[in-house]
């Protein structure tokens, strides 16, 4: 009888230590799958800030050149007078 509990004893323990490795194996590749969306969102992030700093530099000619034309109007009728 002692036999078969020591049988059903050692049987939970390899039981156990199957399934915490099993548990671990899924933890890390669950963590590697993170830290990729997580390299993607952060790449994206960047990217949009690249993109949003690019278009407001873009914006910035606009206004000096509606700066230059209103100050230009504003000679010409200093001038005209």
């Amino acid at each position: 009888m002692k036999w078969f509990l020591a049988a059903c004893a050692f049987a939970a323990v390899v039981g156990l230590a199957i399934g915490t490795a099993t548990i671990r194996a899924e933890n890390i590749r669950r963590r590697a799958l993170l830290q990729r969306m997580t390299e993607r969102l952060d790449a994206l992030r960047v990217g949009r800030a690249a993109e949003r700093a690019r278009l407001e530099e873009g914006r910035e000619p606009d206004r000096l050149v509606l700066r230059w034309a209103e100050l230009s109007e504003a000679l010409e009728r200093r001038l005209l007078r």
